[in-house]
């Protein structure tokens, strides 16, 4: 499968090139074409891959890439593409047909049930005909033609910079995080802990993506709480409870992360205020996890006083109970398990020892009532988990139990140890815990000089070039 991603790859790039210039290379979707028509077709030839594979999900992101690839690429005139023949293109369309039909025969074991096979013709490339003469004849040369049509860009990350006058310290934390390392910083997973301020021994651990902004993170919280009886995981979508919102207190300074009209409240209260829908969480928890068993190293000492400090960070109810927010750990996306669905609500007691899918509860409970296999199916809306694989023909008992304990499977202990990397471990230990790596690492924004750690003189290093290449190590100082 990767050898044939690499030759995707090629094509690829020339359409992302070509959606982001206006004057894309001569011959750039011909030569796209060419790439894209050799690894399909070669790829279709060679059909074991699809049979004999230890990594579903890569083949199923390779048929979805092959399909996106088609479909832009048919969007340009035969001319465009290199294409004499005028019968070329229906022939061309005939077989992928075919290859889509016979993907999809293929994909039980590795696509989910809502895969259709590969689907090349869409009403913006005229159902594969590409776009009409005339559209194309104002280009000044057929090898400058204008490129497909592209996605809207996406916005970028935001920043905001809260009322410095009333909440210093606290303003001075949200924006320090440059442009740069925030949009790496997005690319992390977070492990959160809520917990009731009045009822300390009611708690709930969740597993949210580090591009998680506050109102979203207020949602979650009033779902997760019980507060609130529903939940949108799209980041546009779904509502915030009237007067919830995000408190944080920190060395005598206070400020508000809610909608606007809460925000007109905060002076009174002798609080600041921000819109939550500026600020991401990892502006409130800033540091990364760089190996699997020492913690968070934080951005500096200020970061990690803030995230250390008890009852910082707190969603507060309309009725004023407050309930803390506390962090497990800021993994790298790329160095924990990938393909669960975000947010998810976990359990470190329930799962942590799990090796047979007859040992799970599946009426397991958080310590607020809620059931954490119907909360975590609830959360996932429309959206298909990733698929699974199975020795033989598993009952629907075992496939729900094991849908169920992938989504309530912690990605750390509770106290950021014994990090959760790569996949299971089929004997007898429940994870296999090789260590991240720097390459992995460094796409989520290494802490600068090693960060620092809550124990004081420790910061890490990087040591050892293996397959993958360096990984971190402590280092006291």
């Amino acid at each position: 499968v990767q050898v044939m991603q690499k030759l995707f790859l090629v094509a690829l790039k020339e359409v992302n090139k070509c959606n982001k210039t206006t004057s894309p290379a001569p011959g750039f979707a011909e030569k796209a074409f060419a790439q894209c028509f050799a690894a399909t077709f070669a790829a279709d030839h060679v059909e074991h891959w699809r049979h004999d594979t230890e990594d579903p999900e890569s083949v199923f992101r390779f048929a979805k890439k092959t399909e996106k690839l088609w479909r832009d690429l048919l969007c340009f005139t035969d001319a465009e593409l290199g294409l004499v023949d005028p019968g070329t293109r229906k022939a061309l369309l005939q077989k992928l047909d075919s290859i889509g039909k016979s993907w999809k025969d293929d994909a039980m074991d590795w696509a989910p049930k809502s895969f259709k096979g590969i689907n090349v013709k869409t009403a913006k490339n005229c159902q594969g005909m590409g776009r009409p003469a005339s559209a194309a004849a104002s280009a000044s040369s057929l090898s400058t033609a204008s490129p497909p049509p592209s996605k809207k860009a996406k916005k970028a990350v935001a920043t905001v910079s809260p009322d410095a006058s009333s909440s210093p310290r606290i303003s001075k934390l949200l924006t320090a995080l440059d442009d740069a390392k925030l949009k790496m910083r997005v690319k992390t997973t977070l492990q959160i802990k809520i917990t009731s301020d009045d009822e300390p021994t009611k708690s709930v651990v969740t597993v949210l993506s580090g591009a998680t902004h506050m109102k979203k993170f207020n949602q979650i919280c009033a779902y997760l709480t019980g507060n609130d009886g529903t939940f949108h995981y799209h980041s546009q979508k779904g509502k915030c409870l009237k007067g919830s919102k995000i408190e944080l207190s920190y060395k005598g300074e206070k400020m508000w992360m809610c909608d606007k009209p809460t925000g007109k409240k905060s002076s009174a209260a002798g609080a600041s205020f921000v819109e939550d829908k500026g600020i991401k969480i990892v502006q409130i928890f800033q540091g990364l996890s760089v190996n699997n068993d020492d913690g968070i190293f934080f951005d500096n000492e200020e970061a990690r006083d803030f995230a250390l400090t008890e009852g910082v960070v707190a969603w507060v109810a309309p009725n004023g109970k407050r309930y803390s927010a506390s962090v497990n750990c800021i993994c790298a996306t790329k160095s924990v398990m990938s393909g669960e669905l975000l947010p998810r609500v976990v359990s470190i007691d329930g799962c942590g020892k799990i090796r047979n899918w007859a040992e799970y509860d599946m009426n397991a409970k958080t310590s607020f009532g809620m059931d954490i296999a119907s909360t975590n199916n609830y959360i996932k809306g429309d959206r298909e988990g990733r698929p699974m694989m199975f020795l033989g023909a598993p009952s629907e008992d075992e496939i729900e139990a094991r849908a169920a304990i992938n989504s309530a499977r912690p990605i750390s202990d509770d106290n950021g140890g014994s990090i959760c990397c790569v996949g299971e471990d089929r004997n007898e230990k429940l994870f296999l815990l090789p260590p991240m790596f720097k390459k992995d690492l460094e796409s989520a924004g290494i802490p600068d000089n090693g960060g620092v750690r809550a124990a004081d003189g420790v910061s890490f290093v990087f040591e050892g070039e293996g397959m993958y290449g360096c990984k971190a190590v402590i280092k006291k100082n």
